[in-house]
C-alpha cells in the first residue's frame, strides 16, 4: 500500500510540474500559442489539457487501486481477528484459530 500511495503522490507532483512548465502567450497576430521556456518547445494546442487528462486518469486509477487494496487488507485483518477470537470449545472458552485446529486434530478431526 505504501508503494501505491507513493506512486499516487509522485504522479500528482509530476502532473503539477508538467502543467506549470507550459506557458501561453499571443503571437504577433494575437493568436494564442504555448511554449516551454526550459526546452524552447512551442505548439498551438494546449498540451496541458492532454497531459493533465492523462495524469488525472492515471492518478484516479492508482488511487482506486490503493483504496481497494486498503479495504481488502482491512477486511482480511478483521476476518482474521474474528476467526482468532471465535469460541472453540463446548465450555464456551474462546481460543485462537490455531488452538482450535490443534484441538480438533488431537481429537481426531472436526466435530
Amino acid at each position: 500500500l505504501s508503494e501505491l500511495k507513493r506512486k499516487v503522490q509522485m504522479l500528482q507532483e509530476d502532473a503539477k510540474a508538467i502543467v506549470t512548465v507550459w506557458q501561453s502567450a499571443p503571437d504577433d497576430r494575437g493568436r494564442e500559442y504555448f511554449y516551454r521556456e526550459d526546452t524552447g518547445e512551442t505548439r498551438w494546442d494546449d498540451p496541458r489539457d492532454k497531459l493533465g487528462a492523462g495524469y488525472e486518469l492515471q492518478g484516479r486509477m492508482l488511487y482506486q487501486l490503493y483504496v481497494r487494496a486498503s479495504d481488502t487488507l482491512k477486511s482480511g485483518a478483521a476476518a482474521a481477528a474474528s476467526a482468532a477470537t471465535a469460541p472453540g470449545t463446548a465450555e464456551g472458552a474462546g481460543t485462537g484459530l490455531a488452538d482450535e485446529l490443534a484441538r480438533q486434530a488431537s481429537a481426531g478431526g472436526p466435530k
